[in-house]
């Protein structure tokens, strides 16, 4: 059918559980055949006054899903973006676990920094709405042919597991788990998901012990499931370009901004202003060749000179690099409040890291300088490309990423974690998971490695052993 994605395959109420397929029920239909269809539609990006029109719904200080937004102000040292923080309702109160009640985003337009901010915190509240009536339980091996491997996504060696107090159980072919329905984009047909991987945070009602950290790798909102989707198939791909290049040890060649390069680049790294000397841009694009960029400022704080670093992924390269921009605009402002605050700076070779905030403040000790002087050591540069034969609609943009992460021999399986309310507000929360691709984590000793961590060779390695070091990445 024009303008659709289908995804095929014939589902039974026996096989799939009581409620097969409610949780996506906006996207899900049965076909007179008895396949599952699951329509996605082109279209272009939404304006952003409509999906700003349909989160600010969901902001009140009395009974919405976020009480407040806050937008940050800009320090005259500071880059001039925009930023905008969310406090959300303590929504523990009728069920849902609730995990950091703040979010945030920034952006080059005003609107885009309260929709981000809004999209984090929607995405947060949805994630943590479990359907259990949906939840099947099956051993792992009655459903491995039909089923996302539960082993490709917790990435735990046997000396971890091992450890005394390690926190997270090993899993094995007959253990009972519980499952939600998912979409692969790459088969094209349904494909169960582990539903530790998909909520969070999932408390199993069948006394399932943790399995692995649970964090919001791949999780996204948009006004369409569509924009949802892509969102949450780019930071998948931010997150393992990001990773590798932490792990392998990489010297990601440094880009060289001028007059040639995309003129929304050139004008982001303009408004950082006087620090825009500090701040270096580094093409991190892997084998799955969607455009990746990490952005590091190494401005002292405080009067120490250490460094601050994001990342991010887009299939249009300019768009990764002003993404990557804008995020180091957003941890600056964390960072700089949690200096400001008097927050501990952590010394990873003395201390273990268990705080994300610990994570992106470790490299402003100048003593930790050398754990991190590798990634900004390279000769080489590269430029970032002209957008040129991109597509501006959002469907075809999805099956370019699935096509691209398919030649890399990796799957795109999405799920619809969208809970009630949100839809019904118009919005959509989907959860994007790539079955071996290197994850994001938190923690000393909490490395989860994948195997194309040890397999795949870039030349710009500095070292051919696995860097544990605790990352710099918030």
């Amino acid at each position: 059918m024009p303008g659709m994605l289908t995804i095929k395959g014939p589902q039974t109420n026996q096989d799939m559980g009581h409620h097969p397929h409610r949780n996506a029920v906006s996207r899900l239909s049965t076909a007179a055949s008895g396949e599952l269809r699951m329509q996605l539609h082109h279209h272009l990006a939404s304006p952003i006054e409509d999906t700003l029109r349909k989160a600010l719904r969901l902001v009140d200080d009395e009974t919405g899903v976020i009480k407040i937004l806050h937008e940050a102000p800009c320090a005259p040292d500071s880059p001039r973006i925009f930023g905008c923080g969310a406090l959300s309702s303590d929504y523990s109160r009728f069920g849902f676990p609730s995990e950091s009640p703040i979010s945030g985003s920034t952006s080059l337009v005003r609107d885009q920094a309260l929709v981000g901010a809004i999209g984090e915190a929607v995405e947060r509240y949805s994630a943590a709405y479990v359907p259990y009536d949906e939840v099947i339980y099956r051993p792992i091996s009655a459903v491995s042919a039909t089923a996302v491997s539960p082993w490709s996504l917790s990435l735990y060696d046997e000396v971890q597991l091992a450890r005394a107090g390690f926190g997270y159980c090993a899993l094995r072919p007959d253990d009972t788990i519980g499952w939600v329905m998912g979409f692969s984009l790459t088969r094209k047909q349904p494909i169960l998901v582990p539903a530790f991987a998909v909520y969070q945070p999932y408390i199993s009602r069948a006394g399932e012990m943790p399995v692995v950290q649970q964090i919001t790798t791949g999780l996204a909102c948009g006004n369409t499931a569509e924009e949802a989707i892509l969102s949450a198939i780019c930071e998948v791909v931010e997150r393992d370009a990001a990773m590798l290049m932490w792990l392998q040890s990489r010297r990601p060649p440094k880009t060289v901004i001028e007059s040639r390069t995309p003129k929304v680049v050139r004008e982001t790294l303009a408004r950082f202003g006087p620090i825009e000397g500090h701040v270096t841009l580094l093409d991190v694009t892997t084998d799955l060749a969607i455009p990746a960029y990490i952005a590091v400022s190494d401005v002292p704080m405080a009067g120490k000179p250490g460094a601050t670093f994001s990342s991010c992924a887009n299939l249009v390269a300019s768009r990764a690099a002003v993404g990557a921009l804008t995020e180091l605009a957003q941890c600056l402002l964390w960072v700089n409040s949690l200096v400001d605050k008097g927050t501990h700076l952590p010394n990873p070779s003395l201390e273990d890291i268990a705080q994300i905030e610990e994570h992106v403040l470790w490299p402003l000790l100048p003593e930790n300088r050398q754990a991190f002087e590798f990634v900004l050591s390279s000769s080489c540069e590269t430029e970032i490309p002209q957008d040129h034969d991109w597509p501006t609609d959002i469907l075809d943009s999805i099956t370019h990423c699935v096509e691209r992460i398919a030649r890399a021999g990796l799957e795109v399986v999405v799920v619809d974690v969208t809970s009630p309310d949100i839809r019904e507000c118009g919005l959509h929360v989907f959860r994007a998971i790539i079955p071996g691709a290197q994850p994001l984590y938190f923690g000393s000793g909490l490395h989860r490695i994948s195997v194309r961590a040890t397999s795949a060779e870039y030349a710009d390695r500095a070292s051919k052993q696995i860097n544990l070091h605790p990352h710099p990445f918030p």
